[in-house]
């Protein structure tokens, strides 16, 4: 196992400082400003799940499925 008993002379003992971010006022900083203050966070939680909104989702996933030509259903045997 090799041991190092010597600390490099190029090392300090002190943090490298780094500048503090500067604030970029280009085009997509502001869009994203723009959008994300207009937004609705405010989300609701329900006990009682759209369970008709489900059904129409995974029906719709279920008609797309069943349109693809390269589909195969087991049930076709």
């Amino acid at each position: 196992m090799l041991k190092i008993h010597n600390r490099p002379s190029n090392t300090s003992l002190q943090q490298p400082a780094l500048s503090a971010a500067q604030d970029e006022d280009d085009e997509l900083i502001q869009s994203i400003d723009s959008d994300h203050k207009g937004a609705d966070d405010v989300w609701e939680l329900k006990n009682d799940p759209d369970v008709q909104g489900i059904d129409r989702f995974w029906n719709g996933v279920k008609q797309d499925l069943e349109n693809d030509p390269n589909w195969y259903a087991f049930n076709d045997d």
